[in-house]
């Protein structure tokens, strides 16, 4: 069985950030929020101690999560479907750049 390299992490973990945010809904919006950042911020800390640190894919998939992070702590009741929808096209676009460009 063959070990997935960090940026193979990195697209999946977008992947689940985006999956998050279809269940968001203005009746959970704190806890799945909760939910969301914690995932970004973890991928953040994974990459910073487990990650190239010459790799600069991975140094803007960091900046992506940060961004992601920062996106949760602006979602309320009545900006949770656009904020949902913000992060979830975020999450696709950084996991389709980083699939694009996973082998340079």
């Amino acid at each position: 069985m063959a070990e997935l390299t960090n940026r193979e992490f990195a697209a999946l973990w977008f992947d689940d950030v985006a999956d998050k945010t279809r269940k968001l809904t203005s009746g959970n919006v704190s806890h799945d929020s909760a939910m969301i950042r914690g995932l970004a911020k973890n991928s953040v800390e994974y990459l910073d101690e487990f990650g190239e640190k010459d790799d600069e894919l991975l140094e803007k998939a960091k900046g992506w999560f940060k961004d992601i992070a920062s996106l949760c702590e602006r979602i309320t009741t009545g900006n949770v479907s656009h904020m949902a929808a913000t992060i979830r096209g975020k999450a696709i676009r950084c996991r389709e750049y980083i699939k694009k460009h996973i082998n340079d």
